[in-house]
């Protein structure tokens, strides 16, 4: 028994007493587990389902271990529902290669570091990793070589034609032709005259000169014209 004037000091300091911090009243230790279930001065997450002072809500809900908040809309949701909320979410959008949720405007910088898309140098649109090659094989960015076949870059065709293993440059008119049809392109080049004596086909600025040298022809010594041997 205690005085009336000390009794609220000594229930504050009752070792066998604890004070709710919800609704601030006393109760027995051995009962403060039951009165928190009841006590309007709490509230259970929703996530979690712990019983949370009533003041201290937001402030749980912020940093609990069942919740996350959404890229989006910025709201805290349970993490076994986050699929579910960012496939209605206004402010979410999902990446066609990854399947990843994002915030929506964000997907620009996400496709530069998504491990499932590349792109393509050619049209420079992202496409699947794994769809690569079969994309530049439509690709109208992209070309076959003439002569390999290899498609390439439409802006590094005269480049990659330059250097081919696949083609040759005519000594006469300077283009590159296909390798296995070097001969057969000189019997068309306009650069070129056969020689009317061993019919070889020499560039024309030297035709005059092979004359000179052919071993099927002889210069006259009368009229200086060339004749055969």
């Amino acid at each position: 028994f205690k005085r009336k004037a000390c009794l609220k000091q000594h229930i504050d300091e009752c070792p066998q007493a604890a004070k709710c911090p919800g609704c601030l009243q006393h109760v027995a230790k051995d009962e403060f587990l039951v009165h928190k279930n009841t006590c309007s001065g709490f509230t259970a997450c929703r996530f979690c389902k712990h019983r949370v002072d009533n003041a201290k809500v937001a402030a749980h809900t912020a940093f609990c271990p069942k919740a996350t908040a959404c890229l989006g809309c910025q709201q805290q949701v349970s993490k076994e529902d986050m699929l579910t909320h960012c496939k209605d979410c206004h402010s979410c959008e999902q990446c066609q290669f990854c399947m990843a949720y994002l915030r929506r405007g964000s997907m620009s910088p996400h496709l530069c570091k998504c491990p499932k898309a590349a792109m393509c140098s050619g049209c420079h649109q992202h496409v699947a990793k794994d769809q690569l090659v079969e994309h530049k094989s439509t690709c109208s960015g992209f070309i076959a070589c003439p002569f390999c076949q290899l498609r390439v870059l439409k802006t590094k065709l005269l480049a990659h034609t330059a250097i081919c293993p696949k083609a040759a440059t005519c000594v006469g008119c300077l283009q590159r032709v296909a390798a296995e049809r070097r001969s057969a392109h000189r019997s068309e080049c306009t650069a070129f005259a056969q020689c009317s004596f061993c019919q070889a086909f020499k560039r024309k600025a030297c035709l005059k000169t092979h004359i000179d040298e052919c071993p099927q022809a002889a210069k006259c010594t009368g009229c200086l014209q060339h004749v055969a041997k």
